[in-house]
């Protein structure tokens, strides 16, 4: 996502500049938009298949439960504190 962002920042100072058209915008913009959904999706894939694992083993419990909830809580409460993070 870092190389996406770098790419949408670089292609805004560029419009700004005269040096990029809006499409290049769009387009960096779209696939900075793509690396983010595919984060997600990437780390709500890990999060369910570490619980799904933590059940398969018999040792899913409400201890488990706190640790994926910390995981999501402090991720939440980062991205609040620093919206330009979410970016990365």
């Amino acid at each position: 996502m870092v190389s996406a962002q770098s790419a949408f920042d670089a292609s805004q100072v560029g419009l700004e500049v005269g040096t990029r058209t809006v499409l290049d915008v769009v387009q960096n913009q779209r696939t900075l938009f793509q690396a983010q959904v595919e984060y997600a999706r990437s780390r709500y894939n890990f999060l369910l298949n570490r619980l799904l694992l933590a059940q398969a083993v018999g040792e899913l419990d409400v201890e488990q439960m706190r640790i994926v909830n910390n995981m999501l809580t402090v991720d939440a409460e980062a991205q609040l504190a620093n919206p330009a993070a979410t970016q990365q």
